[in-house]
């Protein structure tokens, strides 16, 4: 079966021969460069085996069809309805994994917001349990007048190694089992942990607040800053330039890795890993030609020079990024410009 891409499926065998050794060098270097690594196989002269796999298994509110909010007897709840990532619909790439939300949005959205307007006219008000609130403030109450436990950084920690460890893509069932046990740990300690804050405006100890991160990502300036003129098509790099930075353009900014640092912990004003990881992503971008601009940005104390190698921001990253030998190297890179 040949693809409009000139790729060819024959039976359980992906074939690229047809491509030739440059065209698969230059358009599909990482496939190539997975099926040699992995496989031991040179896509250009052989036939790549293929497998069916799982690639995503997501949760989500069960809905029905129609973005119906669906009961644990599978029955509709009256007037409550979930559409989007949140949602369960239960068809492949129906909530997530990229331009594959369109499904959701173009199929299952139209079809809720379609469903929400026929059923207005006819949904009443649901009144309301008693004291609805009272459960909640009780359980923040607790947290916010306990005076010994746990704090909670040290079970997110422990879960984020323990997921990175045996969740991530290899797995086997002695390393799942023991997963579960650590997990099911955590949830008995995490009944007893501790907040230093209990005042009720703007507690941080509550409520995650992700703003100062993102401050620090956009002082980095994470862009490509080049003034020239735009060529006709794109700003090429040769695959030597892109292998520079082709793990560092991983990071999606999940912030483990700031909330695994000590030196964050310790210290507020520290840039932290991940914004430094975008820095060096576009410092060693061929394109970029802001360097300089961004490595001043760096150079002060709480810049990455405050960076004590810890390496706990390499060991917790989900995309496996040397985050650590990637600020290192900015340290190198910021003395040796001013020799």
């Amino acid at each position: 079966m040949r693809f409009k891409h000139e790729i060819v499926i024959i039976g359980a065998n992906l074939d690229l021969t047809h491509l030739g050794e440059e065209c698969i060098s230059e358009k599909l270097s990482e496939i190539s460069s997975f099926v040699q690594i992995y496989m031991g196989i040179d896509p250009a002269k052989e036939l790549i085996p293929t497998q069916p796999t799982c690639h995503y298994m997501m949760g989500g509110i069960p809905t029905n069809r129609n973005g119906q909010v669906l009961g644990s007897n599978h029955e509709n709840i009256k007037g409550l309805y979930a559409v989007g990532e949140c949602a369960c619909v239960s068809v492949h790439g129906a909530n997530r994994l990229g331009c594959n939300s369109l499904l959701d949005l173009m199929v299952f959205g139209r079809r809720t917001g379609k469903k929400i307007l026929k059923d207005l006219v006819n949904i009443e008000w649901t009144p309301l349990p008693n004291k609805p609130k009272d459960h909640t403030l009780s359980k923040i109450n607790c947290l916010k007048e306990r005076t010994s436990g746990e704090k909670t950084w040290n079970i997110r920690n422990e879960m984020q190694e323990t997921m990175t460890s045996f969740c991530s893509v290899f797995r086997n069932k002695e390393g799942l089992s023991k997963s579960l046990e650590t997990i099911d740990s955590l949830i008995a300690r995490y009944e007893n942990i501790k907040i230093d804050d209990a005042t009720n405006a703007f507690n941080t100890d509550l409520i995650v607040d992700l703003e100062p991160f993102f401050e620090k990502v956009r002082s980095v300036k994470p862009y490509l800053m080049n003034s020239s003129s735009p060529p006709e098509k794109e700003r090429q790099q040769s695959p030597e330039e892109s292998r520079k930075i082709d793990i560092a353009i991983r990071c999606i900014l999940c912030a483990c890795c700031m909330g695994a640092c000590p030196v964050v912990s310790d210290n507020g004003s520290f840039l932290g890993p991940a914004p430094l990881v975008w820095a060096f992503r576009y410092i060693f971008d061929s394109r970029d030609k802001g360097y300089l601009e961004r490595l001043k940005s760096l150079d002060y104390g709480d810049g990455v020079l405050a960076c004590e190698n810890h390496f706990e921001c390499t060991r917790c990253c989900p995309k496996e990024i040397p985050v650590t030998k990637y600020i290192n190297t900015l340290k190198r890179k910021i003395q040796k410009n001013k020799e």
